[in-house]
């Protein structure tokens, strides 16, 4: 996934990790009330900007992320697009451990 479609940087650091066998990734897909069906999920990404620096803001709740204590990442589902209930319009978000709302 980083390989095809991450930035430069982005490669660069998880292929840096990678090679000290430091990176740890876990899976952010099911969530409390929709079970293994992810194409109703309520997590929800947009595009937004904050002090100059373009993003997106993450809402949601996931469950089950086996490892998320030990993880430098989380490939983390998100709707930022289509209906409910459509295969289209999810995105894959690979999210540092770190980060917060």
């Amino acid at each position: 996934m980083i390989r095809d479609f991450g930035r430069p940087d982005q490669q660069s650091l998880i292929t840096d990790m990678l090679d000290r066998g430091a990176f740890r990734p876990t899976f952010g897909l099911t969530e409390p009330d929709h079970g293994s069906d992810a194409t109703f999920m309520e997590t929800r990404a947009v595009r937004e900007t904050v002090d100059g620096v373009e993003g997106w803001r993450i809402n949601g709740e996931k469950m089950w992320t086996t490892g998320m204590h030990a993880a430098t990442h989380c490939c983390l589902f998100a709707r930022t697009s289509g209906e409910d209930g459509a295969a289209r319009g999810i995105t894959a978000f690979l999210v540092p451990a770190e980060a917060r709302a």
